[in-house]
């Protein structure tokens, strides 16, 4: 048997069939005369494939949760010749969009802060800064 599932989906199968493992033995020891056979089934079917780590359903339909890529782009027909989707390919040249965008704003910025302002003295930063806190936060006085 060859292990088509994968790591995460094995521990999410154990942790899913010993919680339906463990509500059909609480509804057994309530009501006896209704056990819950269909759903501990189930859940000792979903343990067994997690500990296993084989999955007859996802056999039979050829798929593998094991890789990333497995169920991804991949085993839909979508990938490309060098392994990347169409979207993978969208979402490289927006993220390169974006970056020149930055990019040419920050030089702009730095342009806007060396070229086109004049040095202002201490004393005059400090008065403007003064005169702001003022605006923005009056003092009533009596």
């Amino acid at each position: 048997m060859r292990k088509n599932v994968g790591t995460l989906d094995a521990t999410l199968r154990i942790t899913a069939g010993l919680l339906g493992l463990a509500y059909s033995v609480g509804q057994m020891a309530r009501r006896p005369y209704r056990t819950p056979w269909f759903l501990m089934a189930m859940s000792a079917m979903k343990v067994a494939e997690g500990i296993t780590r084989f999955c007859p359903m996802l056999y039979s339909m050829g798929l593998s949760t094991r890789e990333m890529g497995s169920m991804g782009a991949n085993q839909r027909g979508l990938s490309t010749a060098d392994g990347n989707s169409g979207e993978q390919r969208q979402i490289q040249k927006i993220a390169e969009d974006m970056e020149n965008v930055l990019t040419a704003a920050s030089r702009t910025h730095t342009q806007e802060e060396t070229g086109n302002h004049r040095e202002t003295e201490k004393s005059e930063r400090y008065t403007t800064q003064t005169r702001r806190s003022k605006e923005l936060y009056p003092t009533y006085q009596e």
